[in-house]
Formats: C-alpha cells, sequence, structure tokens
C-alpha cells in the first residue's frame, strides 16, 4: 500500500484521493516505518490504529474508493468482507 502511494501520490492528489492506513499492527518497527513512508510520500495522509466500533467502521468505508488488503498474512481476510458490506 505505501509503495502504490508513492508511486502514484500526484496522481492522488489530482484526484482529491486521500490515503488512509487503518488498523493495528503486530510488529510496531514495521509500522512505524510504514506510517513515516506514507507521511512523507503524502502529507494529507491520514492514519487509523486505535480501535473503532461498527458504525464509525461503516462510516470510513463507505467514504473508501479504493481498498488495499496487503496484509503479509490474515487467516480470513475480515477487512475485505467488512469493505464489501
Amino acid at each position: 500500500f505505501v509503495a502504490f502511494v508513492e508511486h502514484a501520490s500526484a496522481a492522488l492528489r489530482a484526484l482529491g484521493l486521500t490515503p488512509l492506513l487503518f488498523g493495528a499492527a503486530a510488529e510496531a518497527e514495521y509500522a512505524e516505518e510504514a506510517k513515516t513512508r506514507l507521511r512523507a510520500a503524502c502529507e494529507d495522509a491520514v492514519v487509523l490504529s486505535d480501535f473503532i466500533g461498527p458504525p464509525a467502521l461503516a462510516a470510513v468505508f463507505a467514504a473508501t474508493a479504493l481498498n488495499f488488503h496487503p496484509c503479509r498474512y490474515d487467516a480470513y481476510g475480515m477487512s475485505v468482507v467488512e469493505a464489501t458490506t
């Protein structure tokens, strides 16, 4: 996801799209590196790492134009299911 934003930041700005990185991370060092790279690529990027309840989650997905699911491992892919509902 971050690599995509790094390559597409000018196009995202031109389209008025704001990258959103959402979710907790098991690897703190990896997460901090990703957040730093994302903010360097797009200073308007939004980073949410705290838990939000179903109504707020639904609002986030309703405002999303594109959902990346870049997990290295996810046994079920719950974020993909949540994005489609």
